[in-house]
């Protein structure tokens, strides 16, 4: 559950750095997913490699990652880490977009872009279900399961300072 809550922290972290950003400059679906993405390397991978596996959310809930094997290795675990939180990102913002692609009815491209729509809105709604359902399992599997992104980058959390 710390974990959760710390992956939380960070998220509103970062989204309230990406509006403060997004404010100050000239807002497009470009900039926008520019920002978030350098906001997002910084949080989830700059931010920890300089300050010894916190974020500020594990600053909070204090804890940190460790890979159990040597700093260098963290640090390129904590890049797969970064990767594999993008990913999902990544996949929500190219999904989003496909399903705002507006299509004159006139077009001979409208039905393709009715079809595409569709795809990428049961995308969409599949990895919102995958996602929930995999939130809940570590949530309630009494620390016998972790995150996909701890998993997929084969880091752990400790109590160490």
């Amino acid at each position: 559950m710390s974990v959760l809550l710390a992956i939380i922290i960070d998220l509103f972290i970062c989204k309230i750095v990406i509006r403060i950003v997004l404010n100050m400059s000239n807002v497009n679906e470009v900039s926008e997913f520019v920002v978030s993405t350098i906001a997002l390397f910084v949080m989830f991978f700059f931010i920890p490699m300089h300050w010894s596996g916190h974020t500020v959310g594990k600053k909070i809930m204090r804890f940190r990652y460790d890979s159990k094997v040597c700093r260098a290795e963290t640090n390129k675990r904590l890049f797969k880490r970064f990767g594999a939180i993008y990913a999902m990102y990544f996949i929500t913002v190219i999904a989003s977009t496909l399903n705002n692609m507006e299509v004159p009815m006139d077009s001979p491209y409208y039905k393709s872009s009715v079809f595409l729509t569709l795809g990428t809105w049961v995308i969409f709604v599949t990895l919102t279900i995958v996602l929930f359902i995999h939130v809940m399992l570590v949530v309630f599997g009494k620390e016998k399961r972790r995150f996909y992104f701890d998993e997929a980058s084969d880091l752990y959390t400790t109590r160490k300072k």
